[in-house]
């Protein structure tokens, strides 16, 4: 397995499907300073489904590093 050891913010929905959640979940498993987020109100189209706490989420993730 890689391991990487760069900030990375990983987002999935509340509703996406489980496939594409189950890859989120590896890769946030492949670094260490990964942060997986879950999106509430949200599918695979996360960032257009609910933009205001995308844009939460991101603007935080980025004012910690």
């Amino acid at each position: 397995m890689i391991n990487l050891q760069t900030p990375t913010l990983l987002i999935k929905g509340d509703r996406t499907p489980k496939v594409i959640g189950e890859i989120a979940n590896v890769l946030a498993q492949c670094n260490e300073d990964s942060e997986l987020e879950i999106l509430s109100d949200a599918s695979h189209g996360l960032e257009n489904e609910n933009p205001v706490e995308f844009n939460r989420i991101v603007i935080d993730f980025i004012g910690k590093n």
